[in-house]
């Protein structure tokens, strides 16, 4: 005699079998993307320090993609092939954190002035550093041709060149835009409005000085001590240098698929659901920040970058630092 308990049972774990079966044919599915003809670069600033804590040139990178809530996604830029790559990073813009991914490094098969460096983003901020040993310290006149070029449009480009300290004569061509002095550290700045990039095209800054040494601007003592940490360098004087081969890195891992995992979810549910268990996700909550109320900002508004204390403007986009509300 059939169990007429146990048939509904039956006919409940085959439906989810169905179910099941279903959810792994559609996570092999390949998931929609930024196509790669669409993605661009929405807004870049680019920082170029020659001899600031080395006798290279330390180059910092930060920008925006067009990718909001089309994430993860790869993407590639092109660096130098002489660079020593410090750091490949998303970036958090109301905390100013970055978190270093791991990175592909290949030369470029079309120009062997790069190579091509990718990894996956979760977010649509991007930040990276390198050195440049293309500086010639060998004379006091000291000459050097910044040049960037992106695999992607840029829309908007801001580059900022800092002068070493105890440089004379010192020019670049073309002009800037804007100069101004850093007052926390004594460094001067020239702002540069490149404005839109086309895709594989070269941006030159032809940057020439005197000084008589070969001294960088800063120690390292001094940068790990926090004693004379740039506005623009969030994360230098964390990173540890790379040793050996300047482009190794990790092999970079696969990207994740966020559909992939909500259907891999939504299968477990069914499942467990099958089973007369419950299972309920917990999703960490991020701690609010105290310190970045309006008038006591840490970090630039307008394109996220620290700021020291009693600074009046960004040193990376120029936005002015909204001043403290007075107290009644």
């Amino acid at each position: 005699m059939k169990n007429q308990t146990t048939e509904p049972h039956r006919i409940a774990l085959s439906g989810l079998l169905r179910a099941l079966f279903l959810a792994s044919l559609l996570l092999s599915f390949p998931l929609p993307s930024v196509r790669a003809q669409d993605m661009q670069i929405q807004q870049l600033r680019i920082q170029v320090m020659p001899e600031f804590d080395d006798p290279r040139v330390l180059v910092i990178v930060q920008g925006r993609l067009n990718i909001d809530g089309q994430t993860p996604q790869t993407v590639t830029f092109r660096l130098p092939a002489n660079a020593q790559i410090n750091q490949m990073a998303a970036m958090d813009v109301t905390s100013g954190a970055v978190v270093p991914e791991t990175y592909d490094s290949v030369p470029d098969p079309a120009d062997s002035r790069w190579v091509l460096v990718s990894y996956t983003l979760d977010s649509a901020h991007f930040f990276y550093e390198y050195y440049d040993d293309s500086l010639d310290l060998s004379q006091p006149s000291r000459q050097f041709t910044y040049i960037f070029n992106s695999p992607l449009a840029v829309a908007d480009l801001q580059v900022d060149v800092q002068e070493p300290s105890r440089a004379s004569n010192f020019t670049l061509s073309p002009s800037a835009s804007l100069n101004y002095e850093d007052e926390s550290f004594g460094f001067s700045h020239h702002q540069i409005n490149v404005g839109a990039l086309a895709a594989n095209t070269d941006m030159k800054i032809d940057i020439a000085y005197s000084k008589a040494d070969a001294t960088p601007s800063i120690s390292r003592q001094q940068l790990v001590g926090g004693q004379a940490v740039p506005t623009v360098m969030p994360s230098s004087s964390a990173m540890p240098q790379l040793s050996g081969d300047p482009h190794a890195s990790p092999q970079a891992p696969a990207p994740s698929r966020p559909w992939a995992v909500v259907l891999g979810g939504l299968a477990a549910v069914v499942l467990l659901a099958g089973l007369v268990l419950l299972w309920r996700s917990r999703q960490p909550v991020r701690p609010p920040l105290s310190n970045v109320a309006a008038g006591n900002d840490l970090f630039c508004r307008q394109c996220g970058a620290a700021l020291q204390s009693g600074s009046r403007f960004c040193h990376v986009c120029g936005q002015p630092v909204p001043e403290p509300p007075t107290e009644s």
